[in-house]
């Protein structure tokens, strides 16, 4: 993820004499709409760390310290310290120290250099990685594993019916099955952009699926795909969770 410039509103004054309350009273001084608009903004309105769509049901933005506030209170407002994250995922990282400990942090990491994806299961490649599937939950049934599910699914019944479309533009070229063919496509290859809830699983599968490759080279052929879809192919790419070793 990329990390924006802090809010206007957020002047180095403005942090000093938050963080001077914060060390005095305990007030939860980031509380703030201007610093939620601008974490939300930033993430997408996902969360930062199991990207669920904010918001949603019991998912209510909560800003994260990275580094927990009670331990380095210096950063309770410092802005490369501040996440979003969802309520679970907040409440399951609790108190945990990253700088004794560390877990991935989503702007200053790739996650894909930590976890990889099978079955619908986060593996760890590295310690980092397993301690941040633990610490957070994230291969919980109940939060995680069955969103992640339902994503691969849908992905799965978008790469059926753009084969439909596909074979029934090939019986009869018209406009109107020309458009719905890359109608199809577009909204595949954007549910797989990091602006997209899950959009790392959805990546994740669509790249494994056996299909996938052979539609294109359909596409391809019948002159549908673009380079603006090559564009939302690569950026798909870049978010794929790596295949289990052999």
């Amino acid at each position: 993820m990329e990390r924006s410039n802090p809010p206007a509103e957020l002047t180095p004054a403005v942090a000093q004499k938050l963080t001077a309350t914060f060390k005095a009273t305990g007030e939860s001084v980031w509380q703030i709409d201007y610093i939620k608009r601008a974490l939300a903004e930033q993430s997408h309105n996902k969360c930062s760390f199991c990207e669920c769509e904010l918001g949603i049901e019991s998912k209510y933005l909560e800003v994260e310290h990275f580094a927990y506030k009670g331990s380095y209170p210096e950063e309770v407002v410092a802005w490369d310290n501040l996440i979003a994250a969802c309520r679970r995922c907040n409440g399951k990282k609790g108190v945990h120290d990253v700088r004794v400990e560390p877990i991935v942090n989503p702007y200053a990491n790739n996650p894909r250099d930590h976890i990889r994806m099978q079955a619908y299961r986060l593996q760890s490649l590295t310690p980092v990685g397993d301690l941040t599937i633990s610490v957070l939950g994230l291969n919980d049934i109940q939060r995680a594993m069955t969103a992640r599910f339902k994503i691969g699914a849908q992905i799965g019944e978008t790469l059926e019916q753009l084969k439909e479309k596909i074979e029934f533009y090939k019986e009869k070229q018209s406009a109107l099955r020309r458009a719905k063919v890359a109608n199809c496509l577009d909204a595949l290859l954007n549910e797989c952009l990091k602006r997209s809830p899950y959009a790392a699983t959805a990546a994740t599968v669509l790249h494994r699926e056996s299909i996938y490759p052979e539609l294109k080279e359909q596409l391809i052929v019948l002159q549908i795909w673009t380079v603006e879809f090559q564009e939302l192919h690569d950026s798909s790419l870049a978010l794929v969770l790596q295949k289990p070793a052999p």
